[in-house]
């Protein structure tokens, strides 16, 4: 959730055209608190099956998208700045999309047990 939060964060500052400051530079950190979080899902063996595809995918893509968050210093008007933007767009996007994968494979299973 926090994670989220700095993006959303960041966004609006881009759309406002504010200066970033350090933002960046905590979505990099957070994002190697995530890649630390996959590793240990791996050598604890937290996940299995099918679940331990989703939750890697989901935790590798949102983990790179946010080290390689620092791209945001660069302005996009170039032409390698353009192009790394959509490149962190794209994995940002393959992350969004592990993740409403995790939420519809969860939902059944929620509303089938309430409490």
């Amino acid at each position: 959730m926090l994670f989220g939060l700095i993006l959303i964060m960041a966004a609006f500052m881009i759309y406002k055209d504010m200066h970033l400051g350090l933002m960046p530079l905590l979505v990099l950190l957070l994002g190697i608190y995530v890649l630390v979080g996959a590793y240990s899902i791996v050598q604890l063996k937290l996940e299995s099956g099918q679940n331990l595809v989703t939750a890697m995918g989901l935790y590798l893509f949102d983990g790179i998208g946010a080290i390689l968050a620092p791209v945001l210093y660069i302005k996009p008007s170039t032409g390698t700045g353009k192009t790394l933007y959509y490149v962190e767009w794209i994995i940002l996007g393959i992350g969004t999309i592990f993740a409403l994968v995790i939420g519809y494979l969860a939902l059944n299973g929620h509303l089938a047990s309430p409490p």
